[in-house]
């Protein structure tokens, strides 16, 4: 059985963005930084609310 997850899509950050977040926390191999617009903030808590219901076991 797959697991829930949230899948992001967002344009690729630059090279000073990236540096920035490296310092903070470096991304591992197969991850990036990507920059997604504020606009998308309450689709995305939709999305995460979502993704946390369907994983959740039922009580």
């Amino acid at each position: 059985m797959e697991q829930p997850e949230l899948v992001l899509q967002g344009w690729t950050a630059g090279e000073a963005m990236r540096a920035t977040c490296a310092a903070d926390s470096p991304p591992a191999e197969n991850e990036t930084v990507i920059r997604i617009p504020a606009r998308m903030v309450p689709l995305i808590r939709k999305a995460c609310d979502a993704a946390e219901r369907a994983g959740s076991p039922k009580l």
